[in-house]
Parts: C-alpha cells; sequence; structure tokens
C-alpha cells in the first residue's frame, strides 16, 4: 500500500487551525464536502434503482428480450449471424427489424415544430409480447 502524503495527525491540526482562524470558511468547506457526497450516493442510488427497474420491466419497454442497435444497414455477414444465432437457440426465439428516426412534426392550428419520433416495425412480428391497441380518430 502507498504512504500517506498526509498523516491524520498533520491533517487533524491543518483543520483545527483553519477552524480556529476561519470557522465559517471552514464549516463552509464542510457543508460542501457533505453535499458533494450526498449528491453522488443520491445518483448512485438512482442509477441503482433505474437499472433494477429497466432489469424487471426490459421485456415490456423493449417488447423483447434482446435489443440491438446499429446505425448503419447492417452487412450480409452480420444478419448471417444473427440467423446463426437465431438456429443456435431453438424456433421459440423470433426477431424483427425495426427502423426508427428523429423529425419535425406540427399540427395546422400551431406553427411550431416539435421533435418527434417515429419507429416503423414489422406489423406481422410486432409486439412480440402483448398486444398493440391503436386510437383510431
Amino acid at each position: 500500500m502507498a504512504k500517506r502524503a498526509l498523516s491524520w495527525k498533520t491533517a487533524a491540526s491543518i483543520g483545527w487551525r483553519d477552524l480556529k482562524s476561519a470557522p465559517g470558511k471552514f464549516g463552509f468547506v464542510v457543508l460542501s464536502v457533505a453535499v458533494g457526497v450526498a449528491a453522488l450516493v443520491g445518483v448512485r442510488g438512482f442509477s441503482d434503482s433505474f437499472k433494477h427497474t429497466l432489469s424487471i420491466e426490459a421485456r415490456s419497454l423493449l417488447a423483447g428480450d434482446l435489443s440491438a442497435r446499429v446505425f448503419q444497414e447492417p452487412t450480409a455477414e452480420e444478419k448471417a449471424k444473427v440467423a446463426a444465432v437465431m438456429q443456435q437457440n431453438g424456433s421459440e426465439m423470433r426477431s424483427t427489424w425495426t427502423t426508427d428516426t428523429i423529425s419535425m412534426a406540427s399540427v395546422p392550428p400551431s406553427p411550431n415544430p416539435l421533435l418527434v419520433s417515429l419507429k416503423a416495425v414489422d406489423p406481422a412480428a410486432y409486439p412480440f409480447y402483448g398486444t398493440a391497441v391503436l386510437e383510431q380518430r
């Protein structure tokens, strides 16, 4: 283990000296460190909670068990690898390709466009679990 650059005794004497000379600044530093640690713990807790929820709800969020995202048309070799994985895991495994894009859209009364996400799926294969209910107007 590496040797400490500053011993606990020296650190305590420096802290005591700062506390006596400027108690307001010392309190501010202690409070700042406490807030920073609390923020890190909070972010870590949120991250762990998010991962746990995502692992439980992944099937319904993805409408499947696995999702892979590529940003160009897959090559023939990549498609062959996917087909090989499908054959290896038996007839229970199904897959489908989806295409999604981000665009802008507006409704006639308002000229202000909104950012929208469009996804195209194969209606014969989607969703793998449950049913998709659409609302007609």
